[in-house]
């Protein structure tokens, strides 16, 4: 079976499983609104945990996932052109669940990038986070092929373009907070430890 088959034969098995409460959780994990929930919970999480620290990793994460989205919205999905496998496909062969503009491309999946690099920029800052938000990266990500929008190709390539991301905001962050700490030496707790490393990290 070529790639592009077995890409199609995927998205037709996790689109076509038709279990009622699958479907209503893809739908909640790929609102908005839910996005910017668990932004709020991560960012609240950093700030208890980490205090002043915190601020290097929420810009981090704010950095890499507007980077993610912009980029990947006005660059990448122009450059692929690529027609979402509910327009491209035979309309009686898709479960399409939620309303989506046929003049947004499919790859990358911006879900599944600004997830990873969330994920990703988390993570880096403090280790434990991964048990949970990787597995939450990947439930949206899926989400979005069982709501019939995209392949999971396009999940592939929004991880790979989201762990890019996360690595550029971690270098601005890195950057912004040596230029502070010259401006304001002694700021911070990492500061006061004499620690020149970036944003911390944690176990």
């Amino acid at each position: 079976m070529s790639l592009p088959a077995l890409d199609i034969a995927v998205f037709h098995a996790v689109n076509g499983l038709g279990f009622a409460p699958l479907d209503a959780l893809f739908v909640t994990v790929s609102m908005p609104q839910f996005g910017l929930a668990t932004a709020g919970l991560i960012a609240a999480y950093f700030a208890w945990r980490k205090r002043w620290d915190a601020v290097w990793i929420i810009l981090a994460g704010i950095v890499a996932v507007a980077l993610c989205d912009l980029v990947g919205a006005r660059v990448l999905k122009p450059l692929f052109a690529r027609a979402r496998p509910c327009f491209a496909l035979p309309p009686e062969t898709v479960r399409l669940l939620v309303p989506i503009s046929a003049s947004s491309g499919s790859m990358p999946s911006l879900h599944a990038a600004n997830n990873a690099a969330a994920a990703l920029v988390a993570f880096l800052g403090q280790r434990r986070t991964g048990w949970v938000l990787f597995p939450l990266a990947m439930l949206v990500a899926l989400s979005r092929v069982g709501l019939g929008v995209h392949y999971p190709s396009d999940l592939l390539a929004g991880f790979l373009w989201g762990a890019l991301c996360a690595i550029a905001g971690w270098g601005v962050a890195l950057l912004a907070q040596k230029g502070w700490r010259k401006l304001r030496p002694g700021t911070g707790s990492a500061a006061a430890a004499g620690s020149t490393s970036g944003p911390p990290a944690g176990s």
